[in-house]
């Protein structure tokens, strides 16, 4: 796969990460801990913030490439 393509679709994995794990944050607040819905909604809030930090590196490293280019 073509590493434009890749930089070119990060904003989209970036805003569907905050979405995923702003989600899982905000039923965290309303689940009672030591339940299955809490520890479902732990796991989303982390799964959001793997996918954001991945497609934030992904947007750092292909700015950082495109201007030594």
């Amino acid at each position: 796969m073509n590493r434009h393509n890749i930089v070119s679709t990060a904003p989209g994995f970036l805003a569907l990460g905050i979405l995923i794990g702003g989600c899982g944050l905000a039923l965290l607040l309303f689940q009672q801990p030591n339940t299955p819905e809490f520890t479902l909604s732990l796991c989303s809030a982390g799964m959001g913030l793997a996918l954001t930090l991945g497609a934030a590196i992904l947007i750092r490293r292909g700015a950082r490439n495109q201007s030594h280019s």
